[in-house]
């Protein structure tokens, strides 16, 4: 659950406490030292003990945490010599840790990684040189690194990701396939739940019908420990509601129960059955018709319901689009004025079930690119305000197929003055070669920002890499990403592409576009919706925000002055995504599917002057008369 008072920070640079080399009166480093052996009894028996290690400068206490991962200093630049650290790692009782090194690139022999039990005080680990993908775990939820680099050279370093793992794992949750009844209980119920525990049960009914649910009992901790019912169309949070009922709007339910690490209570009952609706009767008025499937055209146009007329409210289209094997599919705008953050279109590949893209508002400049030959297009509007709608062009295209004669001809280069364009992986969407270093520098006109989509993203996770740089954003990426998109708030970037000597995969391309700069003040515009200037504060349970039927709080997870559950205190989420107002999002500049990468609160002193006419004298003395 997001935290109350969260402001979020750029999640580009890793998180990682000042380290700073220590230097003691003797060569710690060089006593640590083992000579090369095949005898793995001997490394262990020449490991420190834990309670001899010296004090260090350098290094962290990470408790509480179920997740995490540690960096060597600089990483993945070079480790300063002669530098001790010690990073000590507490997680909740009941678990052990699990350490999974995905890099160790240091001097072999001489630079050491120590790792420790730290309850028993037994060392359970040493690794030195190169020993990536190198996996052990704790026997106990309390574990101790120790690093140790020597006077002479350095190297890439290390990183490390830590989870905890339960020692006494639950098994829960189930599938309900063709039952027409039937009741889901928590674990142990009517007992106390375990804690740390998450638990799925899916219910699929027969076609045509749609699951009714009935929560005879609910005692679960309140905000933290919660059930989620999700369908095809809707979320629901049960909290504590005994006797609530609900019907899904399709024939599948997922019930999801997630409990943190602190207090539990009894639990829940729920129990569900089938209703078949009944056939609609022909006299009433007939739904707005949308929608569609498109198959065997190479161009064409989708517009919205009525349109020139405004679109309905409650609408739910979707097309779906086929073009000939080979080709992808460009689909752009000419004219769209949708209700921004609330009606929005969807893009996504039918095929993979990826998420696209999303978009809503005045964006008649808005394109995307499909990952392969099949596209779904759905349009949803909520029960509030409308637009006047959309027309979305489509066209087939065939990717460049034949690999180029020489890399040189598409392994970087510079692209300038360009509004949209795209780049490729060296011979995409053939295997890239290996050993190969490019580097593009793309510029977008002045006073833009520029949005990068990659709508096929495959390439050897952690090894072949992705890098976009600016002058104040860093990003890596790497494995399969399809479907990704990032907004560096620039208008020109630096992409390297970097591939090592083992497995090659398909690679990317990506497309480029300008993206109009916006920036708002959401507290006292007076041009732009919703602003927060005189709202009270809302939290989960004072709901003081204008929205109707609906807690911000509860459905942004953050509090903050809401007016329609816009949400600049929200989850950093990288840019474009599927979750909503979970992300840090004011509608009115990217909607909610895009979570922006700054907010910015600044508080002043308010001037006398301001708020109170001059001082006034009067028979009894000096007042201040309120304005």
């Amino acid at each position: 659950m997001a935290g109350f008072g969260y402001f979020p920070q750029s999640a580009f640079y890793p998180v990682q406490t000042t380290m700073q080399s220590y230097a003691p009166t003797y060569d710690f480093a060089t006593a640590l030292k083992i000579q090369s052996s095949n005898n793995s009894n001997q490394a262990f028996q020449d490991a420190p003990k834990l309670e001899s290690l010296p004090k260090c400068d350098c290094g962290k206490e990470i408790s509480g945490k179920l997740h995490g991962k540690i960096l060597s200093p600089n990483f993945p630049l070079t480790y300063p010599t002669d530098t001790l650290c010690t990073w000590k790692i507490t997680v909740p009782e009941g678990y052990a840790v699990s350490l999974d090194f995905k890099v160790v690139e240091i001097e072999r022999d001489y630079d050491m990684l120590y790792i420790y039990d730290t309850t028993t005080g037994d060392h359970i680990g040493r690794l030195t040189g190169h020993q990536n993908g190198y996996q052990l775990n704790s026997t106990s939820n309390k574990v101790t690194i120790f690093f140790s680099s020597d006077q002479y050279r350095g190297g890439p370093g290390f990183k490390i990701i830590f989870k905890a793992i339960n020692l006494h794992p639950v098994v829960c949750g189930g599938t309900f396939n063709g039952k027409t009844s039937g009741e889901i209980v928590s674990p142990n119920f009517p007992n106390n739940y375990p804690l740390g525990i998450t638990c799925t049960w899916k219910i699929v009914v027969a076609e045509g019908s749609v699951v009714k649910l009935y929560f005879q009992t609910v005692e679960t901790e309140k905000t933290y420990d919660t059930i989620t019912i999700t369908d095809s169309y809707t979320n629901e949070f049960i909290d504590n509601k005994k006797g609530y009922t609900v019907t899904s709007t399709g024939n599948r339910v997922t019930v999801l129960f997630t409990a943190d690490e602190n207090d539990s209570e009894q639990g829940f009952k729920l129990l569900f059955s089938t209703i078949t609706p009944p056939t609609p009767p022909t006299t009433v008025i007939p739904p707005v018709v949308c929608g569609g499937k498109i198959t065997g055209k190479d161009k064409g146009r989708i517009m919205s319901p009525l349109y020139p007329k405004s679109y309905p409210i409650d609408v739910a289209c979707t097309w779906e689009l086929t073009v000939s094997e080979g080709k992808l599919i460009r689909v752009y705008s000419t004219f769209m004025s949708t209700e921004a953050g609330s009606d929005i279109i969807t893009f996504l590949d039918p095929l993979s079930g990826s998420y696209i893209t999303s978009v809503s508002g005045d964006k008649s400049d808005f394109s995307t690119v499909s990952i392969d030959n099949t596209l779904t297009i759905v349009f949803l509007s909520d029960a509030e305000i409308t637009g006047d709608g959309f027309i979305l062009n489509f066209e087939a295209f065939t990717p460049p197929t034949e690999p180029p004669t020489t890399l040189e001809d598409v392994c970087g280069g510079e692209i300038t003055g360009q509004s949209r364009g795209n780049i490729h992986s060296p011979r995409f969407p053939s295997e890239y070669p290996l050993d190969i270093n490019c580097t593009w520098v793309i510029t977008v006109p002045e006073g833009k920002y520029m949005r990068l989509a990659f709508p096929i993203l495959r390439t050897e996770e952690n090894h072949d890499l992705i890098v976009l740089k600016t002058d104040d954003y860093l990003d890596e990426v790497s494995g399969h990403e399809d479907g990704l998109v990032l907004l560096p708030e620039s208008n020109k970037v630096t992409i390297f592409f970097t591939s090592d000597s083992e497995r090659p995969d398909t690679g990317f391309n990506m497309t480029f576009e300008a993206v109009e700069i916006k920036q708002a003040d959401c507290f006292g515009s007076t041009t732009l919706p919703n602003p927060m200037n005189n709202m009270k504060f809302t939290t989960l349970d004072q709901d003081n925000d204008l929205r109707s039927g609906a807690n911000c709080a509860i459905r942004t997870n953050a509090g903050w002055w809401h007016t329609s559950c816009a949400n600049p205190n929200g989850l950093y989420l990288r840019g474009e995504n599927s979750l909503g107002n979970q992300g840090v999002t004011y509608g009115p500049l990217r909607g909610v599917f895009n979570s922006m990468k700054p907010t910015q609160m600044m508080v002043r002193r308010v001037r006398m002057a301001e708020w109170f006419e001059p001082l006034q004298l009067n028979a009894t003395g000096p007042f201040l008369k309120k304005a």
